[in-house]
């Protein structure tokens, strides 16, 4: 099923155009059905702010969504994982959970008294507990521009539909890159920097939830932080495609990176 896409015009305005597809149960607060063309709520998230700072706008505006699919995500795992998850906070910050992802972590879980930080950093391991999506990219002679597009088949899409916003990320009143994501997550799925490159993660299955959670508490990282990282820290392309492709990660992957511009390629 696809029940979530996504597509965007990866070239010089950096707009993103998002829609819904899909037909599954949907969590009582949302009445989303069949196609629609919508405009999600967007938010500015200032990274010169303190990072227990960044999403209190997003955690206000979503709480109560928010809060039901904490305790959705919450339901899939095993009490073990509950445990290295506490063992991966207690250990922070580290190489996994940098200082400031740390910092928006505990931000977002200080914003309801119904779930905790373990809580939200389990839901941040979204990939990790329902991995799914697929992404093509592509250039078109009748746009002259890359066109980049992708499916999110996550499981808990029901969930993560009612949670959707578009988020620009900021530093000294700059945009730094931009994407769609998921209240109360802070790494990225779909993110584009204007000018350089577009960004998606998708689905390569491999092992379970247990083995991936286990694969962090082996001194790796969710590939979802490795990948904002990477829109916050690359300036090209290419510096992309490196950065991605060397970093230890908890799950496999398959990355879609694409350009500015049409006829570069890249081999993985």
């Amino acid at each position: 099923p696809t029940p979530l896409c996504r597509r965007w015009q990866s070239q010089t305005s950096g707009s993103i155009n998002a829609e819904y597809m899909g037909d599954h149960p949907e969590p009582p607060a949302s009445s989303i059905r069949g196609v629609l063309n919508i405009t999600l709520p967007h938010y500015d998230i200032n990274l010169d702010l303190a990072p227990e700072q960044r999403w209190q706008e997003v955690c206000r505006d979503f709480k109560e969504p928010l809060e039901a699919f904490i305790a959705y995500a919450k339901s899939l795992v095993p009490p073990v994982a509950v445990t290295v998850v506490e063992e991966l906070l207690q250990q922070a910050p580290s190489n996994y959970i940098p200082e400031e992802f740390y910092g928006e972590i505990k931000g977002i879980a200080d914003c309801s008294d119904k779930f905790s930080m373990v809580d939200v950093m389990i839901a941040n391991y979204v990939y990790e507990l329902s991995a799914g999506c697929t992404s093509i990219v592509a250039w078109s002679s009748e746009l002259g521009a890359i066109v980049h597009g992708r499916n999110l088949g996550f499981s808990m899409a029901s969930w993560l539909r009612t949670l959707n916003f578009q988020a620009s990320f900021m530093r000294a009143g700059k945009l730094v890159w931009e994407g769609i994501m998921f209240a109360g997550t802070i790494g990225a799925f779909t993110g584009i920097k204007p000018n350089a490159f577009s960004f998606s993660l998708n689905e390569r299955y491999n092992g379970t939830i247990l083995d991936n959670l286990i694969y962090l508490h082996r001194d790796r990282t969710s590939i979802s932080f490795v990948a904002r990282q990477v829109l916050e820290s690359n300036q090209t392309y290419a510096d992309a495609v490196e950065a991605l492709s060397s970093v230890p990660i908890a799950a496999p992957v398959y990355y879609i990176v694409g350009g500015s511009k049409g006829g570069v390629r890249t081999s993985a």
